[in-house]
């Protein structure tokens, strides 16, 4: 079996996380150049790939915000700069992943954010209950 390039990752989890009702973001990082010549930063360096939202049409105007980082899934490794800002990110209570098997992947997600597709029924332990019923 050939080892998967990261678009290839990034294409699954993509499509994984689209069935599941997510909305994709693609994320770039860079300098650009204007028409006057100047230049410009855009993005943030060490940012992830990949962000994904998940709106919550019953509470309005809220939504889930996933950040994925995808690597190639023989010898992707983070920069020091993509572990900076997940470590950063996180402090602020963000959700971020990252991706190089798209099983394993799957697998997390299950276990960490299943919740959002189970119906009825009590609450499962470990669920992170974001709206008091009343």
């Amino acid at each position: 079996m050939l080892p998967l390039s990261e678009r290839d990752v990034s294409r699954q989890i993509s499509d994984y996380l689209q069935w599941r009702g997510w909305r994709r973001f693609r994320n770039q990082v860079g300098v650009a150049t204007n028409a006057g010549g100047g230049t410009f930063r855009f993005g943030e360096k060490g940012q992830p790939d990949l962000l994904f939202l998940r709106y919550l049409p019953e509470h309005q105007p809220w939504a889930l915000v996933l950040w994925v980082e995808t690597k190639r899934n023989k010898g992707g490794i983070l920069s020091p700069d993509q572990i900076k800002w997940q470590d950063e990110e996180r402090a602020r209570g963000a959700l971020v992943a990252n991706a190089n098997h798209y099983e394993r992947f799957a697998e997390w997600y299950e276990e960490t954010l299943g919740w959002i597709h189970s119906s009825g029924g009590p609450p499962i332990p470990g669920n992170l209950h974001l709206f008091h019923e009343t």
